[in-house]
């Protein structure tokens, strides 16, 4: 509630009314509880690589210690096998230092309040309430929100689309961003044509989602 409360007050400040949603893993749990308690808000809602109800629940409040302890360096190890494929840190090293090196900014405590927020984190019996158009993507390789976990999503939320990226862990946006701006731009297209123009060319739909979605 906090950090959903963090993304209003940000909108509030920019003058904005209604919005179009979209965000990755704790991103997109923001975006569920948004869906939720402030329907009238979203335009659209897209999650990415999330859970209604993370697994492991008792684990996350270790995590948050150890990080607490040891600083987000202690996470660094655990997520080349998390984060993306092998084929992804080999083909880009420099893409994957960037995201390593978001991750070590991180400040120790922000990580770990995150970390508690999650633990307790549960809308499983509360996604009926969605309304806004919403579309739901999965890494097909995620094994920290694996795709049934993500399907669960869709599934508890009316009329929403569900869509599996191949060759994709958890950061599904940073490793396959071509395939996931599409899925997102098509989403717009049809929650908001007279806002959205999804050119018919793969060039111009290059230019225009060419930059992966952060969340």
């Amino acid at each position: 509630a906090d950090l959903a409360g963090d993304v209003l007050a940000l909108v509030d400040a920019l003058g904005v009314e209604r919005f179009h949603y979209a965000g990755v893993s704790i991103g997109g749990a923001i975006g569920q509880w948004l869906g939720i308690h402030h329907a009238d808000r979203l335009l659209s809602l897209t999650v990415c690589a999330s859970a209604a109800r993370f697994g492991a629940p008792d684990s996350w409040p270790v995590r948050a210690a150890t990080v607490r302890a040891e600083g987000t360096e202690s996470m660094v190890a655990s997520r080349p096998g998390t984060w993306f494929v092998p084929k992804f840190a080999q083909e880009q090293p420099r893409e994957v230092e960037r995201l390593l090196a978001m991750l070590r900014s991180t400040s120790r405590e922000g990580y770990a309040g995150c970390c508690e927020a999650i633990a307790t984190y549960d809308v499983r019996e509360q996604l009926g309430r969605i309304t806004a158009p919403t579309l739901v993507v999965a890494g097909a390789e995620d094994p920290a929100t694996p795709v049934d976990m993500v399907r669960a999503i869709a599934d508890g939320i009316p009329g929403s689309t569900f869509v599996v990226v191949p060759d994709a862990a958890h950061l599904v946006n940073a490793e396959r961003p071509e395939p996931v701006n599409r899925a997102l731009a098509e989403h717009l297209e049809r929650c908001a044509p007279e806002q959205v123009r999804v050119l018919d060319s793969r060039a111009a739909r290059r230019e225009q989602c060419s930059s992966p979605i952060q969340g």
